[in-house]
């Protein structure tokens, strides 16, 4: 089920422009746009994820919850040195697509990531509408399995080929 949520909840900017989760919260990703005006975050709260959009240090112009079960997710594939995911969000006809990269470094046992990245696509139908770059330096994606993990405790298997989130096969 998918909700419009009101919100007047607090947003935090560190030094680097990047707008924190709640507390509570797990961050996907979060960052700033257009030097610092505008944010973008995707957070997990409880069993749902949510989306908030609006003026840095505001109240957001959209929040979208949906629960991690249902909502759309594709997961990194586990090949190669970028991580990249993506989350999307619909309301009505419109996909709100937040996506997060960070390149793996085999420095350290950890495989720390560096340089993350993120974006903003909106699209209406087939149709993208817009993307947008995260700015430099706001980024925080700190790339966990609870998605991946919430969906496989539901019973659905990532299908790479497909691209898509089915039901687990029985053996």
């Amino acid at each position: 089920m998918r909700r419009l949520v009101g919100s007047t909840a607090f947003l935090l900017a560190s030094a680097s422009g990047a707008v924190s989760c709640p507390a509570e919260a797990e961050t996907f990703l979060s960052c700033t746009f257009q030097d610092g005006a505008k944010y973008v975050q995707a957070c997990i709260e409880g069993g749902n994820a949510t989306y908030r959009y609006g003026p840095t240090g505001g109240v957001p112009e959209l929040e979208l919850s949906e629960p991690l079960e249902s909502v759309a997710y594709e997961p990194w594939s586990g090949v190669g040195w970028i991580v990249w995911e993506e989350l999307s969000f619909r309301n009505g006809d419109v996909t709100y697509s937040v996506s997060g990269s960070a390149t793996r470094r085999p420095i350290d046992e950890d495989e720390a990531l560096a340089g993350p990245n993120g974006s903003l696509a909106v699209w209406r139908g087939d149709v993208e509408w817009a993307l947008i770059v995260c700015d430099e330096g706001s980024v925080d994606f700190p790339w966990s399995p609870a998605i991946y993990d919430a969906k496989r405790e539901a019973g659905q298997c990532w299908g790479q080929a497909e691209r898509m989130w089915s039901a687990c096969e029985v053996n």
